[in-house]
């Protein structure tokens, strides 16, 4: 029996697999170079500052930038974004590369850095306009689920081949092949006929300023959305606070032993604990999709993270005891971002998602830089009143997680989830944007 031309169906699924499969690739490749990039900036100036400015840098064009990416990424079709953001990408590596190898100041290093976090802030928000697009399920949370494992699964081999890389002293090579094979990527997306049916860029492109203020409007002007984002914007300023804390709190532990040695062990033992989970709840989201309502995964995880992941955290004496607490935290994130992601994704009109999600970043994100230097700053006002740094570090995260459990039980208590559509289905969840 003869068999028709495969559907358009099927043909957006092979593209998805092949796309997102090649983004675990670029990812992995990218956790590799970050970390040689940190290594050798250490080792040419032995300045924590400098990297402190690199990772800045790179936060920096990732959130204040979004909204500008975005509007530009909605000025064309998604094949042409991927293929000019994957370019993007390859360009900055090969540059970067050039630069390392030639010696040139770290000045000009820091500002292809930049550069880079540009073109990598482009690439994701690409991505995630690109999901909808290529992918019919009505509930896309198991989706985002799976795609939170592409993209963290790299996490445990990246360093560890970045490290590999580093030692032969060839370590700008990782530059190199990064760019090829973001290159290659950028190749392969152009080689196909379209992404989809629907596919095709705006036959009236807004301009980039018309652009950022659409999706700031998007979300501002519908009341139970706007709730929702300012919501999460209080949690991420609790996460900010908390964030470089929690981290000179894992290197310092109890104040008993604070050598660099066990401090090093601490942190090594602690970043692969988060990144197990991630990966734990990457997996919990592929299981409770469908089973668990997205509104209880959202103010579970919310919740259970503020608990466990703050509270109990700034309880805990030793590593053995922050093990479970710092894996559960990372698990809780997953389980609340990636139904969250699947609203979005599901409420935004294909064609204007690059704007939204940029706009999406900067006002959830646009505060955590900030929040993140208070967090240290108020560490070194406690202590000076006499606290003791340890005791402090401690009042400072378990603080943060008392404010994060009151954004959970806000949301929880106000309906905004139910009244916004959050537990109804593709079809009839999107709605019509605001008038431009």
């Amino acid at each position: 029996m003869a068999h028709g031309p495969p559907s358009s169906t099927d043909a957006s699924h092979r593209i998805f697999v092949q796309l997102w499969s090649a983004q675990l690739v670029l990812v992995m490749l990218s956790s590799s170079s970050g970390l040689v990039l940190a290594l050798t900036l250490y080792e040419r100036t032995t300045s924590v500052a400098v990297l402190a400015a690199a990772t800045s840098l790179g936060l920096v064009g990732s959130i204040y930038g979004a909204p500008w990416i975005g509007a530009v990424i909605d000025r064309f079709s998604r094949k042409t974004a991927v293929v000019a953001a994957n370019c993007g990408c390859g360009l900055s590596a090969w540059v970067l590369c050039f630069t390392l190898a030639t010696d040139l100041p770290t000045g000009v290093v820091l500002v292809v850095v930049g550069v880079s976090g540009l073109a990598a802030a482009a690439l994701s928000l690409t991505m995630q306009a690109t999901v909808r697009l290529l992918r019919t399920e009505e509930d896309l949370t198991r989706v985002n689920g799976v795609l939170t494992i592409v993209e963290n699964l790299p996490v445990f081999v990246g360093p560890l081949l970045g490290s590999a890389i580093y030692a032969t002293g060839h370590q700008v090579l990782i530059f190199a092949v990064e760019g090829c094979a973001s290159l290659m990527v950028a190749g392969f997306v152009a080689s196909r006929s379209s992404f989809a049916a629907s596919d095709l860029p705006p036959s009236r492109p807004r301009s980039i300023f018309a652009g950022v203020r659409y999706g700031l409007r998007f979300i501002l002007h519908h009341p139970d959305l706007r709730v929702l984002q300012l919501t999460f914007t209080f949690f991420n300023v609790a996460n900010g606070v908390a964030a470089a804390v929690c981290t000179a709190y894992v290197i310092a532990g109890t104040g008993e032993s604070e050598t660099a040695g066990h401090g090093a062990t601490r942190l090594t033992v602690s970043t692969w604990c988060g990144s197990a989970g991630l990966l734990l709840g990457s997996a919990l989201v592929f299981v409770l999709a469908g089973r668990v309502r997205r509104s209880a995964m959202v103010v579970g995880g919310m919740a259970c993270g503020a608990v466990v992941g703050r509270i109990f955290f700034a309880l805990s004496a030793s590593v053995v005891t922050m093990i479970p607490t710092l894996t559960c935290r990372n698990a809780t994130v997953q389980v609340t971002n990636a139904p969250l992601t699947a609203l979005w994704q599901e409420r935004t009109p294909v064609d204007v998602q690059g704007s939204v999600f940029g706009a999406r970043r900067l006002l959830g994100q646009g505060l955590y830089p900030v929040a993140t230097l208070c967090g240290g700053f108020l560490v070194d006002v406690l202590t000076s009143q006499g606290l003791g740094r340890v005791l402090s570090m401690q009042l400072t995260i378990a603080g943060c997680g008392v404010g994060e459990l009151g954004c959970a039980l806000f949301l929880a208590g106000s309906g905004v989830l139910a009244r916004s559509g959050f537990e109804s289905r593709l079809g009839s969840s999107a709605e019509s944007p605001p008038g431009a």
